[in-house]
């Protein structure tokens, strides 16, 4: 039943990413897709209740239950804004649940998720290829001079390949994946993903066996990487403009919202000023920054609430014995950090795939269904990392 439940979600996830490319945006067809994940998540998050939890979950929940409270209590349900925040929000944190409660009933195992990058990764291309025509049209500029948001959607798959127990696959899998976040010219995506590589290549090469010739072939791929970035003409352009102080208008977005914060009462420093107020701040625009927007929205406590949850990623990770969830782990509390710095992240409803693996890993690690499978260095179905 578990698994029908689970590719049932994978389906209603290609179709809702499947919108603009194959079928309008904003149609019938995806806001169905939408209260049905939203539906499904929901209820593997109160079946998780009654199990076992650890640091993350209770992170992970703590956040999520900060932002519907802000919304109950200081969102408005007639401003689009708000309601666009609170649908990723949920979007992305409810994807947890049901990866999380699946890992620790040992009903999910590293060849479904590997199956979902397989089945996710062609709609995220016509994703990709539909956000570029639409910049063009919207833009006038011609496709050497496209700043794709897509190229994030890739970032977030970065950490699956890890999963991939074939090492020629994995690496196809990164050429894929890098390819459209280099030509996205996106430099927040383009940072990112190279702290996901960076962990992968610790990985790669942390097993001695054939070190020199590993070595090597991740020097030639680094190599190709470098040649493919200089060979983008406007993403050097774009780089060299953010080494001269270009924020692409954020400076001006972060000014005010400190200055708002900074300005307001004893009440707003603790509390924020509710639920998507960065948009009042910066007159419309959200804060880019996922710290800046819980400043703005829920004061010191939001920030509180977040570093709360990076000190269980940290903690976690710590408390791994084996090295290859270790790094795994890890290269996602990076990914994660560096992605609330460029962009935003917890209400960015495509990190979810990012949500999934963290639900899966830290639910794996509360499974009592088989003892032997308990450790972090055999996966579920003797999937090695």
């Amino acid at each position: 039943m578990y698994k029908k439940i689970l590719y049932l979600l994978y389906i209603l996830y290609m179709t809702y990413w499947s919108q603009g490319s194959l079928y309008p945006t904003g149609s019938l067809l995806s806001q169905l897709c939408l209260i049905l994940i939203l539906m499904i998540s929901g209820g593997f998050f109160l079946k998780t209740i009654f199990i076992k939890k650890n640091i993350v979950y209770y992170a992970w929940t703590g956040l999520l239950i900060l932002n519907i409270l802000g919304f109950v209590f200081t969102g408005n349900i007639s401003d689009e804004l708000h309601i666009n925040m609170l649908k990723n929000t949920l979007f992305l944190s409810l994807a947890f649940y049901p990866y999380y409660f699946l890992a620790y009933e040992n009903q999910i195992t590293s060849d479904d998720l590997i199956l979902f990058l397989k089945l996710i990764l062609p709609v995220f291309i016509l994703s990709y290829f539909n956000n570029a025509s639409m910049y063009m049209e919207n833009t006038g500029r011609d496709e050497n001079q496209v700043v794709n948001n897509a190229s994030y959607f890739f970032c977030t798959l970065l950490p699956f390949v890890f999963l991939v127990k074939k090492k020629k696959y994995a690496w196809l899998f990164i050429f894929i994946l890098f390819f459209f976040i280099i030509s996205g010219s996106k430099r927040g995506a383009l940072l990112v993903g190279a702290v996901g590589y960076l962990g992968y290549m610790r990985f790669y090469l942390k097993d001695n066996r054939g070190l020199f010739v590993k070595i090597v072939f991740v020097s030639i791929v680094m190599v190709s990487v470098f040649i493919l970035i200089q060979s983008q003409d406007f993403l050097n352009d774009r780089l060299h403009q953010m080494s001269t102080g270009d924020s692409s208008g954020r400076d001006a977005i972060f000014l005010s919202i400190v200055r708002g914060w900074h300005n307001g009462s004893f009440f707003n420093l603790l509390f924020g000023f509710g639920f998507a107020q960065s948009v009042l701040l910066t007159g419309g625009n959200y804060a880019h920054n996922d710290w800046l927007e819980l400043l703005s929205n829920f004061g010191l406590l939001g920030i509180s609430v977040y570093l709360f949850l990076f000190y269980s990623f940290l903690k976690f990770s710590y408390n791994q014995k084996y090295d290859n969830y270790k790094t795994l782990f890890m290269t996602i509390t990076m990914m994660w950090f560096l992605g609330t710095c460029v962009n935003m992240v917890y209400i960015s409803s495509p990190w979810f795939p990012v949500a999934m693996l963290i639900g899966y890993l830290t639910g794996i690690n509360g499974c009592t269904k088989n003892p032997k499978k308990r450790g972090f260095k055999i996966l579920p179905n003797n999937r090695r990392l």
